[in-house]
């Protein structure tokens, strides 16, 4: 019995052994999996969330230079501009200051020649008017010389200096018709020139022009040969134009 005994316990004791080690290596393996399985999570999510640590750093960095290239490029737009803007300031100022030293020029030229005109034209009138005072002077004392033998010197002398007076009248008279007219003559050549310049600063109406160039040809309705006296210009001589030969064979 004592043998059963201490059988049946040792058989015990190594089957609880056995249970104990099988239980042990299923614990570890079960905790093993399970370790690893966490080590993969952790590994997993601190990947994850080192990656998107990265990317929104990387998309702050990307801002910063962005924003810094930004400023840089501003600020040398701007320099930049500004110089460009200096530089055609000046070359604007020199083709103003040209173009009015040109300008100023003709001015100055026109200006010259037109009191050189005033002064040649107002020499030229001085210098006849002295011609024909020295004429009429010389008429005088001719006059005189000759009337001395008829009369007195006195009344001679008197009679000369009357007609001599009489020629400086008509001359006078003949002076202020002259310039009349010539200021007539001036005004009348700045009223064309004001025309003219009115004229072409209107806005030209297309149809009236082909009016008067074409109104001449009448209007539809019109019979024909009667359309008209062609203006000036537009006349056809029909002998240029010869006419065909007939064909006398022709039906």
């Amino acid at each position: 019995m004592l043998l059963e005994i201490e059988r049946d316990k040792a058989i015990t004791d190594k089957v609880i052994l056995i249970q104990k080690v099988v239980r042990g290596f299923k614990d570890r393996s079960n905790f093993l999996k399970m370790r690893k399985s966490a080590v993969l999570i952790q590994k997993t999510w601190r990947g994850y969330q080192c990656r998107k640590n990265y990317g929104a750093m990387r998309a702050g960095f990307s801002r910063l230079q962005a924003l810094v290239r930004s400023r840089k490029l501003c600020a040398s737009y701007h320099v930049a501009r500004q110089r460009i803007t200096g530089f055609q300031g000046r070359c604007r100022g020199y083709l103003v200051r040209r173009a009015f030293r040109h300008r100023l020029w003709a001015v100055i030229t026109i200006q010259a020649h037109t009191r050189g005109m005033i002064a040649r034209r107002l020499y030229r009138r001085l210098k006849g008017e002295y011609r024909r005072r020295l004429e009429a002077e010389k008429m005088r004392l001719a006059e005189e010389t000759k009337l001395r033998n008829q009369m007195s010197a006195k009344r001679a002398k008197a009679e000369a200096e009357r007609k001599h007076q009489e020629r400086l009248a008509q001359l006078a008279t003949e002076d202020a018709e002259r310039e009349k007219k010539e200021k007539e003559e001036a005004r009348r050549k700045k009223e064309m020139v004001e025309q003219m310049e009115k004229a072409r600063l209107e806005p030209v109406n297309d149809s009236d022009m082909v009016d008067k160039m074409f109104g001449f040809l009448g209007t539809t309705a019109s019979f024909p040969g009667q359309e008209g006296q062609a203006p000036a210009g537009f006349e056809v001589n029909m002998t240029h134009f010869p006419l065909p030969p007939q064909n006398e064979n022709k039906l």
